[in-house]
Formats: structure tokens, sequence, C-alpha cells
């Protein structure tokens, strides 16, 4: 076990599907645990769904034989367990086809703030309108319930499941216990990107609307990929991404990749392993979105498929003049903008996913000398209708000021006061790796390396050599070639 670095006698959690085994779960009588090396993570007891029109979905094994002692059968439990903050099911993305057919997913995760999380994560993906909530009174989870009142009682919890909010019907008493702990725990943080200047003046919460704009070449698009790269690396966000302009795809993803490891693209400074691990990460947390036609409608559909199947939890658009017209959302100006806004802040609602938006100013104004940069746009001066500022629950404007040799981060509206504030933030840019810094210690730092999030960013795991270097297995070298990292 590696908790204690010590064999130990272990129960054997066998993950078959369809029959076939494709992990085990080893663990002692202390709860110290771990799966077979290398194997595919999918949910335990999976092969007792199918053919049925209703499920149960917990978070651990003996939670989940705890139900089946109790005579509930088509039940399952999650891989990993659950943990606080943002849940990634990178195990549901291989599953998602178990549960397509089912009528109804009661959702019993255990009693605290992590399996809270857990359950608003797969309700999220399954849908609020086929699931209920397990609720477990003053016991933690399952098994806790069969010990203290008996299998019968635990059956009856399935009978006195909750339903989930459902769109436009809301009671206090759907979301009291969000109240609650509000009280307890105070206002929601908001997800951060890491960097402290620009964290202070805006965080970000699932559900909301963020416009992007800056004057053409100030390099708002790509201030943006920075800011999903380090809410990927801080918060471990997931995004699809629909940037037509960004064609070639391949060249979009050596913009990301020099980004993320901090160098030039090019083989005199990234070694094969280095782009190979690249490739893994990029394809855990980014998404293309590349539908025949560019409407609204086309996008958010495959936006939808991605959290059901990939778990995004935002969206880029950009740029939004490239969002076709298409018949039916009528011939004035402002009425399309509006409704291409409204069904943009719905999809982001019902879905619990942030989108950010691109959007191009036209009135474009030079400084009162007529000689030197142009003012700063607002969300006002983007092409078409003051709705961009009106609707939107964050605005951040691009500015780069070539008299100064500077980037200026403008944000120019934050909806909730408690995740941040009006102001500017400032930047250098790197040429090298197209990088937004503060400090010259910034500009080469790769943020691939010795970074935490990677064992919960990938299937794999990875070990310390004795000289405390990252070998990551799927990269291991022989025993005369040195540590990739």
């Amino acid at each position: 076990m590696p908790q204690v670095q010590k064999e130990r006698n272990a129960i054997n959690f066998n993950y078959f599907r369809s029959g076939e085994l494709i992990n085990i779960k080893y663990r002692d009588g202390q709860k110290n645990f771990k799966m077979f090396k290398d194997a595919e993570l999918i949910f335990y007891n999976m092969d007792s769904l199918v053919g049925e029109k209703e499920c149960l979905i917990v978070e651990g094994e003996i939670d989940c034989l705890s139900w089946m002692e109790a005579g509930y059968k088509p039940v399952v439990s999650v891989p990993n367990g659950a943990s606080k903050g943002n849940a990634r099911l990178d195990y549901l993305d291989g599953c998602i086809q178990y549960f397509e057919d089912k009528e109804r997913i009661y959702i019993g995760t255990d009693n605290d703030e992590a399996g809270r999380s857990l359950m608003n994560e797969l309700v999220r993906r399954l849908g609020a309108e086929r699931c209920r909530r397990i609720d477990f009174e003053e016991e933690k989870d399952s098994n806790d319930y069969l010990q203290a009142k008996g299998a019968q009682n635990l059956l009856k919890r399935l009978e006195y499941s909750r339903e989930f909010p459902l769109d436009g019907i809301v009671s206090i008493d759907d979301v009291w216990d969000d109240v609650l702990d509000y009280y307890e725990n105070g206002l929601p943080k908001g997800s951060e990107t890491g960097d402290l200047r620009f964290d202070e003046h805006l965080r970000f919460i699932l559900g909301e609307l963020t416009m992007v704009t800056g004057i053409p070449g100030h390099g708002k698009s790509i201030f943006l990929d920075q800011i999903a790269i380090k809410l990927v690396k801080n918060e471990n966000w997931k995004f699809g991404v629909f940037s037509p302009e960004s064609n070639p795809v391949p060249l979009y993803y050596t913009r990301l990749i020099k980004r993320l490891l901090g160098k030039k693209f090019s083989k005199k400074y990234i070694v094969p392993k280095e782009l190979e691990l690249s490739k893994i990460w990029l394809k855990s947390n980014f998404n293309i979105i590349k539908p025949e036609s560019f409407d609204i409608d086309s996008i958010i559909d495959r936006a939808k498929m991605l959290v059901r199947t990939k778990g995004i939890n935002a969206l880029i658009i950009d740029p939004w003049n490239r969002i076709l017209n298409v018949k039916g959302e009528g011939f004035d100006k402002e009425d399309v903008i509006i409704s291409r806004l409204s069904k943009i802040i719905n999809f982001a609602q019902q879905y619990k996913v942030h989108v950010f938006l691109v959007a191009h100013p036209t009135k474009m104004k030079k400084k009162e000398d007529g000689v030197s940069d142009y003012v700063v746009p607002s969300l006002y001066d983007i092409s078409g209708s003051a709705h961009f500022f009106n609707m939107t629950q964050n605005g951040i404007t691009v500015y780069r000021s070539y008299d100064r040799g500077v980037t200026e981060v403008h944000i120019q509206k934050v909806k909730w006061e408690h995740l941040g504030k009006l102001g500017s933030v400032e930047y250098m840019y790197s040429d090298d790796n197209s990088r937004f810094y503060h400090d010259e210690s910034e500009v080469y730092e790769n943020w691939l390396y010795n970074e935490p999030a990677i064992q919960a960013n990938f299937s794999f795991e990875y070990d310390q050599s004795e000289q405390g270097d990252v070998i990551f297995n799927s990269f291991k070298p022989s025993s005369n070639e040195p540590a990739p990292f």
C-alpha cells in the first residue's frame, strides 16, 4: 500500500464491464487503497445497470454492497470517491452509454461537502429532470444507515428521495441547503486563475457569461487562452472551444502548447516527451467545436454534447461576428442579438457552464492628441447593441498600450461584489511563448512540471525518483536514461 509503504492484507474489489475484468481496487482494514496501475477507471458493479430502467449511484464499494445487501441490485459506485471543490468525472466519459436509457437515477453520495460536490456534478452531467437525491438523515452514508437502521429502512430512502430543482421551477426549499451553506461557510469565493492580481478583480462561477472585447490585434483571444489554461491548471476546469478564427486547428494547438510549456514551439526547445505529455493534457482539457453550420444552435448543441460526454465546465465562443444568422431569428439586428445572448445565457445556467464570449468593438476612437493610442473601448462599443453590457455578468477589455509597452486588462463589469471589483491589471507580453506576465520569473515557468493536479487530470499515476525527479509512468525511462523532467 503506497500510503504506508508496506504490504497489507486486502479486500479486492473487482471492476467488471460486460463480464471482463477491467480494474481492481485493493483496500486494507485502515481504508488505505490502491488501484491496478494503468487500468481504465470505470464504475464498480457496472454490469448491474444493463436492462434496468432505474439505477443508484453511490460513493464507495461498501456503500454499493450495502444496497445489494438490502435487496436493491442496479447500484454502482464511483471508482475514486469524492473530493472537495469541482469534481472531474473522467470515468463517466467512457461509461455514459450505461445511463442513457435510465428513466430515473438516484444519487446517494455521502452527506458531506465532498459528497455534495460529487452529487452536483453527477446531476449536471446526467440531467436533473431524471435524478433524485437520497437523504441519509443524520447518518453519513449508505453503510452507516444500513448499520444504524437496517435494510428495510435503507430501501425506504428510495421512496423518500427528493427531486432536484427543474428549469423554471424553484422554491426556497430547493435551495435552502445552499443558503444555509452560505450562512455557515461564507459566500462562494469563485474559481481562481492563480494570477493573484487578476483574481483580486474577477473570479468565476459556473452558469454565467463573461464578455471579452478589445481592439483587433491587442491580444484578447490570446489572453483568454491563458485564462483558460490557468483555470484548468488551478481549478480543474474543462473547456469547449468554438474559435473559427483560430484555424487551422493544429496551429491553435501549437499556441496552447508553447504557452503551457513556456517555450518556443520548436524541436530546439521542446523534447518529444514534453510534446506527448502536452497532447495528453490538452486532450483531457480542451475540446474543439467545429459544426458544419456556425449558427448559435449548432454551437450550443455541440457544447451540450461535451457537457454530457466530457464534463466541460466552460465554453469559449470566439468571436461573436462569426456566428451566422439563421432563419427565424428575425430581421431586426437588436432582436437577433437578444435572441442569441438569451440562448447562450440559458445554456450556461441550465448546464452550469461558464461561457466566455469574444466580440470586436467598432466604435474605436483616437486619444485627444489624434496621434497616439486609441481610447480603451468598453462593452458598449461592441457592434450592434448595449445588450452586450446589460445581459452579461462580467466584462473584460484587453487593451495594448503601445505608448507604454504594456497590456492593460480592464475589468469593466462584475455582477457579484464578493467575486471581484472594477479596475485594471497590467501585463508584459512575451513573443517567445505568447504569455502575459507580471514578473520575468513567470515567463518561462513550465506549468506542467511538478503539478499536483496532474494526478487528477490524467488516468496514469506518477512516481518520484530518489533524486526527486517526477517520472511519469507512461514515459518511464529505462535504467540508463535520465528522467524526462
